[in-house]
C-alpha cells in the first residue's frame, strides 16, 4: 500500500503484504488512519473540546470504510441519484485514483530487479518474513522519490505541483 503525494513523491508505504490479505485488511495492518490522525493532533485536540473540525483525508478505494482520515467515491442513495456536485467530484477523484498506479509502471520500468521473479517470497522457507524483500523495495521506492526529485514524474502536469529538489527532499525530516 502506498501513499502517493500530488507532487509525485511516494510518501507512505506499507508491505508487501501477501496478496491473501484483502485491502482492508492491508488498511488496518498499515495503521495509515491512525498515522494520519497523529500527523493532525490540533484538528483531533479541537473534536475532544466540541468543535466541529475536520481532519485532512486521502482518496482510497472504493474498497475502504469511510474513516476519519480516508474517504472514498460517493454513493447515490437507494433507489436515487447523485447531486451534480457528488458526481463532479467522483468523476474528478477517479481520475486521480488512476493516477496512483503511475509510480508502479515507473519503478518496475527503472529497477528491473522488481520484474525478477527470483526471491520474492513473502515467508522464507522457515515461514518468517522475507526481510530482503521488504528492505529491496524500501530501497527501490526510495531511488523512485530520488529520481522523481531529478527528474520530475506524470503528476506534474497532472497535479500542476513539481516535486521538491533533491537536496530539499534528502534532508527533509
Amino acid at each position: 500500500m502506498t501513499v502517493v503525494f500530488p507532487n509525485g513523491i511516494i510518501g507512505y508505504l506499507c508491505g508487501p503484504i501477501s496478496a491473501r490479505e484483502n485491502d482492508i485488511g492491508l488498511l488496518n495492518l498499515s495503521g495509515l488512519n491512525q498515522n494520519l490522525m497523529a500527523l493532525q493532533p490540533d484538528v483531533t485536540l479541537a473534536r475532544v473540546a466540541g468543535e466541529h473540525r475536520m481532519y485532512y483525508a486521502l482518496f482510497g478505494d472504493s474498497i475502504f470504510p469511510y474513516l476519519e482520515c480516508i474517504c472514498k467515491r460517493h454513493l447515490a442513495p437507494h433507489g436515487g441519484e447523485l447531486g451534480a456536485e457528488e458526481a463532479a467530484e467522483n468523476h474528478t477523484m477517479n481520475s486521480v485514483r488512476t493516477s496512483a498506479e503511475w509510480p508502479y509502471e515507473t519503478v518496475t520500468t527503472l529497477f528491473h530487479v522488481m520484474r525478477s521473479k527470483h526471491n520474492k517470497r513473502m515467508l522464507t522457507r522457515q515461514r518468517e518474513p522475507n526481510t530482503t524483500l521488504f528492505a529491496q523495495l524500501r530501497v527501490v521506492f526510495f531511488l523512485y522519490n530520488c529520481y522523481v526529485c531529478m527528474n520530475g514524474s506524470k503528476f506534474q502536469k497532472f497535479a500542476d505541483m513539481e516535486p521538491p529538489t533533491i537536496e530539499e527532499y534528502l534532508t527533509a525530516e
